[in-house]
C-alpha cells in the first residue's frame, strides 16, 4: 500500500530536527569550555548525532521540494512556533507549542542516542 505524502508531518519532522540541531550545537559550545573526563566521547557521539541530523534534515527538504512545498513564513518565540508554507497553491499556517517541539526532540535524541536511525516519512 502506498502511504501517502504529509506535509504538515514532514514540516514538523523538519521543526523538530531543526530544534535538536540548535540544542546540540549550543551542548557541543558549553563542552569545549568545560573540563571533563570524557570530553572526546561525548563530543564524538554529539557531533555524528548532528552530523546525521544534516543529512535527515536535507531529506525531508528535498521530499518537500519534490511535493512542491515551501515555507513561506517562520517565527518563534518563548511560546510557539508559528509556520505558513504554500501546498498547492494555498497557504497553510500552523502554530506548534515550543514545549511540545522540545519534548519530541527529547524523544528523538535519545532514539539517537541508542543507536537508532530515523527514517523520513513518505
Amino acid at each position: 500500500m502506498t502511504e501517502r505524502f504529509n506535509a504538515l508531518t514532514t514540516v514538523k519532522h523538519v521543526l523538530i530536527m531543526h530544534l535538536l540541531r540548535q540544542q546540540i550545537e549550543a551542548d557541543l559550545n558549553h563542552l569545549s569550555k568545560t573540563p571533563l573526563h570524557l570530553l572526546r566521547c561525548y563530543d564524538t557521539v554529539l557531533k555524528r548525532i548532528h552530523g546525521e541530523l544534516l543529512t535527515k534534515i536535507s531529506e525531508y527538504k528535498r521530499q518537500l521540494k519534490r511535493h512542491g512545498v515551501r515555507i513561506v513564513k517562520q517565527q518563534k518565540n518563548s511560546l510557539d512556533f508559528q509556520i505558513a508554507y504554500v501546498e498547492r497553491g494555498y497557504e497553510v499556517q500552523h502554530c506548534f507549542l515550543l514545549a511540545t517541539l522540545q519534548a519530541e526532540s527529547h524523544v528523538l535524541f535519545r532514539h539517537y542516542l541508542e543507536g537508532g536511525s530515523y527514517d523520513v516519512p513518505r
